[in-house]
């Protein structure tokens, strides 16, 4: 009995050792590429730091309203250490925590394409954070609940735990497209919540807002 108990094992380990290891998608070394560490300063110097990522080959990125509140000027460092600085805010919405801004980045920047439509409910996320290892595999989660925000933007929950260093990160679809900015659950219940990227990139700054100033 004990013979075959310690064979069952070693079977079973054998088996284990056999399956394929996980693999990071494809897409996923370009599109680490696209992502931002985003640095603001307020009118005394204090600095905050978060996350954010490019949205458009010419430097249109996005990231949270909540860093850029009261801030006088502000930089990017790319995934190339590049630091750049940013030069205007072009959309932004404090009651979902969303800004678009435009950096002063080099022609043809590496971005993240916009999901071509709305992913639905039991759609895989993935989650690309920065200082993720190219052959890393990204987080990842089902998509349970799908909202709406001003009636054609989603706004989503994913079955999926987010650490604060991870806020205004992106979620990305199965085939490696953008589809929301990451924002931290209030309710403490390991879930994920994101705001519709095509949101983001529709909001408009009027030539009087404050916020459409330069930053440079």
């Amino acid at each position: 009995m004990i013979k075959k108990i310690f064979l069952w094992i070693i079977c079973a380990g054998a088996c284990c050792n056999a399956l394929p290891a996980q693999k990071a998608p494809k897409w996923a070394d370009k599109a680490l590429k696209a992502l931002l560490t985003v640095e603001t300063y307020d009118a005394n110097g204090r600095v905050r730091k978060g996350n954010g990522f490019f949205v458009g080959e010419q430097g249109q990125a996005v990231s949270d309203y909540a860093l850029f509140e009261g801030a006088q000027t502000a930089f990017v460092t790319d995934a190339d250490g590049r630091r750049m600085p940013v030069t205007h805010i072009l959309g932004a919405d404090d009651m979902y925590d969303v800004i678009r801004f435009k950096v002063d980045a080099p022609k043809n920047t590496p971005f993240l394409q916009p999901a071509d439509a709305m992913p639905a409910t039991g759609t895989e996320a993935f989650l690309l954070a920065a200082g993720q290892s190219q052959d890393g595999v990204p987080a990842h989660g089902m998509i349970t609940d799908v909202s709406n925000i001003r009636e054609s933007y989603g706004y989503y929950k994913i079955d999926m735990p987010l650490l604060p260093t991870s806020i205004s990160a992106p979620l990305l679809t199965p085939d490696g497209k953008v589809f929301a900015l990451t924002q931290a659950d209030a309710s403490g219940k390991d879930k994920t919540f994101g705001v519709s990227i095509h949101y983001i990139i529709a909001i408009r700054i009027g030539a009087t807002d404050m916020l459409s100033r330069k930053y440079t």
